[in-house]
């Protein structure tokens, strides 16, 4: 049976992070739901922060990703996951489309993994 999470991901602009987190939390026996009052809410915050280099011929694009499962039930933060990563080129919006290439790819491998792990410790009564 699978277990219903409302995947919520605030500056998800084109939807592209919270199918990442979606996939990766289906791999591991949940089934995403939009209804916001499931028991588990996986509450995630990107920031998307621009920066060029001295010389001005590179625009470069950071990311930062922090997130965390909400248990309703009890009222408890879960698994906690942060990820963050640069990447650059001649304009910012190939940066930025580069870094949220990258943030997807820290999420299908390192957040699940980070949650598999964490997932292995609970001990279901």
């Amino acid at each position: 049976k699978n277990i219903p999470i409302c995947i919520s991901v605030e500056n998800d602009v084109d939807g592209k992070l919270t199918s990442a987190f979606s996939e990766s939390t289906a791999s591991l026996g949940f089934r995403s739901t939009d209804d916001k009052s499931a028991r588990y809410i996986l509450s995630a915050t990107v920031h998307l922060e621009r920066s060029d280099t001295s010389d001005g011929k590179t625009t470069r694009c950071r990311y930062n990703i922090s997130t965390y499962i909400l248990d309703f039930e009890t009222n408890q933060q879960l698994a906690p996951f942060t990820a963050t990563g640069r990447e650059g080129h001649i304009s910012y919006e190939e940066a930025k489309n580069r870094a949220i290439k990258s943030a997807e790819a820290k999420i299908r491998k390192d957040f699940k993994k980070s949650f598999s792990d964490y997932l292995k410790t609970i001990v279901v009564e």
